[in-house]
């Protein structure tokens, strides 16, 4: 079952390996008669509390039936009491955890290696939320209501549909909608349930389908924020158009959470978060202060602008050599996805290969076309060779593609 599917199962049970010496072990469990002996005086139990009437077991009391045999208790009502009522109880304080206390252990996609797991503090969270929050122009007045579209188990799910809304008394959305259909029935529902900013979070390929859908959410939203993939301006620009709102983007990682935010539609600058600062040492450019608990060493090339502001260059483990001449994957992954009716590509470069090779999704495009459009647009010597059209690609729930993705990918093309 596919990630975005299984997420939207509500009940789910986890079967796992019985262990061997389970298996094999000699101690016998509670034998099949004193388990029908129990279920025997429990139905017995029932037969004698619903004498005389036509209910026959617990599961098919009446209303009438549950208050008599099952009233709720003083605490329970004194509980079950909106706040603001002359009775209801006192509030209480939210429970406060130390800065230092781990909270969650969140891994890397495994987009360039194996993934690998990172401690995150309650601390670290708070602070980045806290950050998040008040770059997003959040205040005391009225609780923002998120609406997000990406898993809690993903980085970016678990600041901005986790952490956010409890920082900032917001709202969230239980629903996690999928499709264009179930984002707008999603904000319809929040504008009916209360006043307060509006907030869309979503990876960049569920943005392009509303948008791709000419979804109709003018006035219904505060702002979109979008991350797990790199947010193509063109798509920011046409958002922003379609829905009059701003689209931002979060630049982080796993390992840091959010570190650095930009309105693509506008500007390719990215600006660092509040309280975050940049060390550059032999070489090398590390992030430190803020949210974050400890320095962290960027594996992305960055051109500073400023003392906060800098532009991404590529990651730094992402440039080719063809012929001589140097090129960043993701520049040329981009440049093929601006292609007209190209929706979706990738290059990939297999190792030992001397040529990188690509893979698009087209739309209403020819691979003739688009090798034509990428020859005007980047230098020929990384044109791919060759060039395969394919259904779609292997990204995972969150929009990650992984090196042996594509290699399957490219191995079960050369086997038509």
């Amino acid at each position: 079952i596919s990630g975005p599917l299984l997420d939207r199962i509500d009940l789910q049970i986890d079967v796992p390996v019985a262990p061997f010496d389970r298996l094999v072990e000699e101690r016998r469990g509670e034998p099949s008669a004193t388990v029908r002996a129990r279920v025997h005086a429990a139905r017995e139990r029932q037969l004698a509390r619903f004498a005389g009437s036509p209910t026959r077991a617990n599961g098919t009391m009446t209303p009438a039936e549950i208050e008599r045999h099952a009233p709720l208790p003083s605490e329970g009502v004194a509980l079950l009491r909106p706040l603001g009522h002359p009775r209801a109880p006192a509030a209480r304080e939210a429970p406060a955890f130390p800065a230092g206390q781990p909270a969650a252990v969140v891994f890397t996609s495994g987009s360039t290696g194996h993934p690998a797991p990172h401690v995150k503090t309650w601390g670290s969270l708070v602070r980045g939320a806290l950050a998040l929050g008040k770059h997003m122009g959040f205040g005391p007045s009225l609780a923002p209501q998120i609406i997000g579209t990406v898993p809690p188990q993903h980085m970016f799910g678990l600041e901005a549909t986790v952490m956010l809304p409890l920082q900032w008394r917001g709202a969230v959305d239980a629903g996690r909608p999928l499709l264009p259909s179930d984002v707008k029935a999603a904000l319809e529902a929040a504008m009916r349930a209360a006043p307060g900013p509006r907030w869309l979070m979503t990876p960049p390929l569920q943005l392009r389908a509303c948008v791709d859908d000419a979804l109709e959410l003018r006035g219904a939203l505060s702002g979109v924020i979008s991350s797990t993939m790199p947010l193509e301006p063109a798509l920011a620009q046409a958002a922003e158009a379609l829905w009059d709102c701003p689209v931002e983007e979060i630049y982080g990682s796993s390992e840091t959470g959010m570190m650095a935010l930009r309105r693509g539609a506008r500007s390719p600058t990215w600006t660092l978060c509040e309280g975050l600062g940049f060390e550059t040492e032999s070489g090398a450019t590390r992030v430190q202060g803020g949210h974050l608990d400890a320095p962290f060493t960027l594996t992305d090339r960055i051109e500073l602008e400023s003392e906060r502001s800098f532009r991404l260059l590529g990651r730094i483990g992402d440039m080719i050599k063809v012929a001589g001449k140097r090129s960043s994957l993701e520049d040329l992954n981009a440049r093929l996805r601006a292609v007209p009716g190209v929706a979706d590509g990738v290059f990939y470069m297999p190792e030992g290969a001397a040529r990188p090779v690509a893979f698009a999704v087209a739309r209403g495009a020819s691979r003739p076309s688009i090798l034509e459009a990428l020859r005007r647009d980047i230098d020929p010597v990384f044109l791919p060779r060759p060039l395969y059209l394919v259904d779609e690609l292997p990204r995972t729930a969150n929009g990650k593609i992984t090196r042996d993705g594509l290699e399957a990918l490219r191995r079960r093309v050369l086997a038509r």
